[in-house]
Formats: C-alpha cells, sequence, structure tokens
C-alpha cells in the first residue's frame, strides 16, 4: 500500500512511540493482539448488575452491565464479556474469548478463543472456535465456526451450517443449513 500511495504522489509520514502498536490486518494478528491484551488482565471485574445460577467463573474475567449468564455455565478466563449479555445454560466460554455488547447466546454452546463483536446472536449447540464474529450476526443452532474463520456484519448462518479454518465470508451473506464452507464466500 506505501508504494502505491508514493508512486500516486503523496507524502508519507512517520513518527517515533516508545509505544505498543500492532498491525491487526489479518485474523491472526488481531486475534494474537487481543490475546495479548488479556494476558495482562489482573484479575477479575464486574462493572453491574450480573446475574448468575450455579455458574462456574474462574479469572480474570471482566463483566459489564446487564449481564446474564445462565445455569451450570462456564466461564474460563481471560475473558471478556460486554453490556447486555445473555448466556444460556450449560455454556462454556473459554479462555481469550471476547463478547461484545447486546449477545445472545443459547444453551450448550461453546466458545474457546472466540471474538465476537456486538448484536451477534448464537443459537444452541453452536462451536465457535477460534473465530472472528462481526457485528449484527445470527448464527443457527449446531454450527462450526472453526480457527481464524471470519464472519462479516450482517451474516445469518442457518443450522448446522461448517465454517472451516481461515474462511472468510463477507457481510450480508445467507448460509443455508448444513453448508460446509471451505472456501472464502465474497457474494
Amino acid at each position: 500500500m506505501i508504494p502505491r500511495i508514493i508512486g500516486e504522489g503523496k507524502k508519507i509520514y512517520g513518527f517515533l512511540s516508545a509505544d505498543r502498536w500492532t498491525d491487526v490486518g489479518r485474523p491472526s494478528s488481531y486475534s494474537k493482539s487481543v490475546n495479548d491484551l488479556m494476558n495482562e488482565m489482573s484479575g477479575s471485574v464486574i462493572t453491574g448488575k450480573v446475574r448468575m445460577e450455579d455458574a462456574y467463573i474462574v479469572g480474570p474475567v471482566q463483566i459489564g452491565h446487564n449481564v446474564v449468564i445462565g445455569e451450570n455455565t462456564k466461564v474460563i478466563g481471560p475473558v471478556l464479556i460486554g453490556n447486555h449479555v445473555n448466556i444460556g445454560d450449560e455454556v462454556i466460554i473459554g479462555p481469550y474469548s471476547t463478547i461484545g455488547n447486546s449477545v445472545k447466546i443459547k444453551d450448550h454452546s461453546k466458545l474457546l478463543s472466540a471474538k465476537i463483536f456486538d448484536e451477534v446472536e448464537v443459537e444452541e449447540r453452536t462451536r465457535l472456535i477460534g473465530c472472528i464474529i462481526d457485528n449484527e450476526v445470527e448464527i443457527g443452532s449446531e454450527c462450526e465456526i472453526e480457527n481464524l474463520a471470519v464472519i462479516g456484519a450482517r451474516t445469518k448462518l442457518d443450522d448446522r451450517a461448517l465454517v472451516d479454518s481461515e474462511v472468510r465470508i463477507w457481510p450480508d451473506l445467507y448460509i443455508e443449513s448444513d453448508r460446509e464452507i471451505e472456501e472464502d464466500l465474497i457474494e
């Protein structure tokens, strides 16, 4: 990109900084950067009203306002949970998972190192492993989304969809039931 900008006759500027900076333009570098920041979490913080029923939480965990965590759910830190999140019964949320605001996760689902943005709905018995889920995505029941897969905003995956590792699905797409996605989808 920089050679193109210079080729267009535009100026490039830079400055020295002792602060941490990371390029997060690839799913792997984004996940690594988030995980590195989560490694610096020193303890658990609950900033608002949280309702739990026989949930197991081991930190470090940060939980926002108005969060419901269902019966027999396990949250194993480091984990970040935003505001207005509803997590069903017997869900497992494993280390290095982030859950944005206004997310709903139904019963018996499993999230491990998943990065979930805002207003996402996850139906029951779904597995999200090492993936990145953008805003307003709907994920049906018994779906599986694997390592470093990226699901674009407002995409809907019907029941039992499988998204293989490192696959990217562009925004606003519909994935039918029982479909396996093995390569990037852009339309």
